[in-house]
């Protein structure tokens, strides 16, 4: 992140991450003691336009959800636009799995805010509340799963060449 990034105080936002993260398919199956935690350790960051919150190659380990503003991925050392992020929208999940590089670059376009957990983060709600890890699999493996089925349409209907992911 770059040095411009300003955390902000996250102990008056409990109550609404605690609120946000429940509305995330990869939390919302956790216990409510484990939400507290993952809530309590979440953290906001604000960008200013044009801050690189990520680079292609980094290992970001975070998953992002963004509270307000514009983001967008790019590839090819920034030199595509491969997706753009709305407020509700929330990137990350498979970086809190381990340690790969990153495929793209995430800029903001404009002034953003987001609530943020960390890969160490969420091994501390793990390792008080082991059920969690299950739960945190099992959601990625449904939005895999939904993804694919998506991907898998756009093929039959005549759109991109391309394998599903579980075939690998």
């Amino acid at each position: 992140m770059n040095s411009s990034t300003e955390k902000i105080c996250q102990t008056p936002e409990l109550q609404e991450n605690l609120q946000l993260f429940g509305e995330l398919p990869c939390f919302a199956t956790f216990p409510p003691k484990a939400m507290k935690l993952l809530a309590f350790l979440a953290e906001r960051y604000r960008f200013a336009d044009g801050d690189l919150i990520f680079e292609e190659g980094d290992d970001f380990g975070r998953l992002y959800l963004l509270l307000a503003g514009h983001l967008r991925l790019l590839a090819g050392k920034g030199q595509n636009v491969v997706c753009e992020f709305r407020p509700k929208e929330f990137l990350g999940t498979f970086s809190l799995l381990g340690r790969l590089p990153a495929l793209f670059s995430l800029e903001a376009t404009t002034a953003s805010t987001v609530l943020s957990i960390s890969r160490e983060q969420l091994a501390k709600v793990v390792e008080q509340f082991p059920e969690c890890a299950n739960s945190y699999l099992h959601s990625l493996l449904r939005e895999l799963h939904r993804w694919e089925a998506r991907s898998c349409r756009r093929v039959a209907g005549g759109g991109q060449e391309q394998l599903g992911v579980t075939v690998l």
